[in-house]
């Protein structure tokens, strides 16, 4: 946020616009998507918790618009044995 600029509330709903623009950029996702998945997962881990995971990706494809995510999360859920 303070590389954006962003010091209050309302200078992030200002900026929302521009940060959901960028969700459409691909090489801006994947920048986005690593930055996510680091930040998100536990000390030590190589992966995610199945519950963070699917949390992640409804909030990270939710301006990407990929038609397949809730069928993937579902797929996840009856078939994730990990």
């Amino acid at each position: 946020l303070q590389s954006l600029g962003i010091d209050s509330l309302e200078k992030l709903r200002e900026k929302l616009p521009f940060m959901r623009s960028e969700m459409k950029d691909e090489h801006k996702f994947r920048e986005i998507y690593n930055f996510a998945f680091s930040w998100a997962k536990e000390k030590g881990q190589k992966s995610l918790a199945l519950d963070t995971a699917i949390g992640m990706w409804q909030l990270l494809f939710a301006e990407k618009e990929w038609p397949l995510v809730e069928h993937w999360c579902q797929f996840l859920q009856a078939r994730h044995n990990k």
